[in-house]
């Protein structure tokens, strides 16, 4: 094994002495050109600031609901791109005061694009961000990093302050606009429960039980009113009986008859007063008759006509009548306190059947009202519960903003603040020589091995055995007057080649 590991080492250090210019010249050029490149190359300075951007209220389970996270991870992308953007780059410039404000544009956008080539932003686990800037002037590169973390923060701060601030602005507006839709839900509800106070749904049993008490009442008043007819019928029937006209009559027959008495004693029936006294007397009996048989229904009106009438025959007689005058007066009286009852029983009963339809009607639109009354209330409450909703998302998002406020001191800490660079941050000299000599002894070795792979040239016995087939009897050492022969243009003669070939 150490035979072999020998043989190898000999032959590899016997290619290199054979291709040692292909070493030796990248082996010179590489570190001088490494050299040039070191002096002419400008000189870059870093400068950085890390910065902790931490949710003090996510540590706090009793803050925990009230903070808004800034999802740093996630927003990552979006804020290393607006970084970049040329609206922050700008403001960074002119917060730097890097152009003057009259500057034309083309030298705006030339720094823009340096600036956006020299800054780096990196995240450190999920809280820690850090701002690289490279420059070549290291004196303004403090001042330029200053800038563009502020320009950063205010980005990384924006939407959560933004977010509150037109939260408040928007719940304030909502809840301006839905106190104006409670009043007017609650307006709705109270003046159908006005217009529909008797129609109610909690009046519903109370009305029920009011039309059966009606409808019992009404039947009640309704046989009273039939007695009071009966009984007004039964004394108009007995009134007239005992009607002051038939009295009247009666009385005349009864004079009429006495007159003809009185004529008899001294005339014969075939007088003429004796027979005028008889046709009187038969016209009396025929009108007693009439009316006998006529008895009118008697109303207000032929009341008063027959108590006016009674007090007049009164006034007039004043013999043997009085007991039928008396009866008749009683009568009378009795007749019109009966019809001032059935009058009164009528309208009683009038006004109980009014009621009793307004009742049917307020049941009957039970379900109407039940059902209106229902989508008002249940708009109340959906009204209600959406302002009582806002109001406490705008007194959340004051708190929120108040919480905001209170932590913003403890929210984003400054770890390593811009400074200025001491020394540039490129290689120094001695790298880039040293880094030469490297790659050109790397070049030079590479460019030996080619030169090895690809050059067919026997160089050892062991491969001329190999091609040839015989073994190699003796090996005659390099002459230059052996070179000079065989490089003689007869060399080309087939003769002289074979002679060759017979003499070696």
């Amino acid at each position: 094994m150490n035979d072999n590991l020998s043989v190898s080492l000999c032959l590899i250090f016997n290619g290199a002495w054979r291709r040692r210019y292909l070493i030796a010249i990248p082996l010179l050029l590489m570190p001088i050109l490494a050299t040039l490149i070191g002096l002419f190359t400008p000189k870059q300075y870093h400068s950085h600031t890390t910065l902790l951007i931490q949710e003090t209220a996510k540590l706090n389970p009793f803050l925990e609901d009230l903070s808004v996270s800034t999802n740093l991870k996630d927003r990552f992308a979006a804020l290393d791109s607006l970084l970049h953007s040329r609206y922050v780059l700008q403001r960074v410039i002119e917060d730097a005061k890097l152009l003057p404000k009259d500057a034309p544009q083309s030298e705006y956008d030339s720094k823009i694009n340096q600036l956006s080539a020299a800054v780096t932003l990196s995240l450190v686990g999920s809280d820690l961000v850090q701002l690289t800037f490279k420059t070549q002037q290291p004196q303004d590169s403090a001042v330029i990093l200053q800038a563009i973390s502020e320009r950063f923060l205010e980005n990384v701060l924006a939407p959560e302050q933004s977010s509150i601030s037109g939260s408040e602005k928007f719940l304030k507006e909502q809840i301006t606009k839905q106190e104006i839709e409670l009043n007017k839900a609650e307006k709705n509800l109270a003046d159908f429960k006005r217009s529909q106070s008797a129609e109610l749904p909690d009046l519903y049993s109370a009305n029920v039980n009011r039309l059966h008490a009606l409808k019992d009442k009404e039947e009640e008043k309704r046989t009273q009113l039939a007695g009071a007819k009966a009984a007004l019928a039964a004394l108009q029937t007995g009134i007239s009986q005992v009607n002051p006209v038939i009295a009247n009559l009666e009385q005349q027959i009864v004079n009429t008859t006495n007159e003809i008495a009185l004529l008899r004693t001294r005339y014969t029936d075939s007088h003429s007063k004796i027979q005028a006294a008889l046709y009187r007397l038969h016209q009396l009996e025929d009108e007693r008759q009439a009316q006998m048989n006529a008895i009118p229904k008697i109303d207000s009106t032929d009341l008063n006509q027959l108590l006016n009438l009674s007090q007049n025959s009164n006034r007039e007689q004043s013999n043997g009548n009085n007991k039928n005058d008396t009866l008749l007066d009683s009568q009378l009286k009795e007749l019109q306190k009966a019809a001032t009852s059935v009058k009164a029983l009528q309208e009683e009963v009038n006004s109980i059947n009014k009621l009793i339809r307004e009742s049917e009607e307020s049941v009957g639109s039970f379900g109407d009202v039940e059902r209106q009354m229902s989508e008002l209330e249940r708009n109340l409450q959906v009204q209600r519960e959406l302002y009582q909703d806002l109001l406490t998302r705008y007194k959340k998002a004051q708190v929120t903003g108040a919480l905001g406020q209170f932590e913003k001191g403890d929210r984003v800490k400054v770890i390593d603040p811009p400074f200025i660079p001491t020394s540039p941050s490129t290689p120094p000299l001695i790298v880039f020589i040293l880094a030469g000599i490297v790659a050109g002894l790397g070049i030079g070795i590479g460019f030996a091995v080619i030169a090895e792979i690809t050059d067919s040239t026997v160089q050892r016995s062991d491969k001329l055995t190999m091609l040839i087939g015989a073994p190699v009897l003796i090996r005659i050492p390099y002459n230059k007057e052996i070179a000079h022969y065989a490089n003689r243009p007869e060399q080309n003669h087939p003769d002289s080649s074979a002679s060759r070939a017979r003499g070696h």
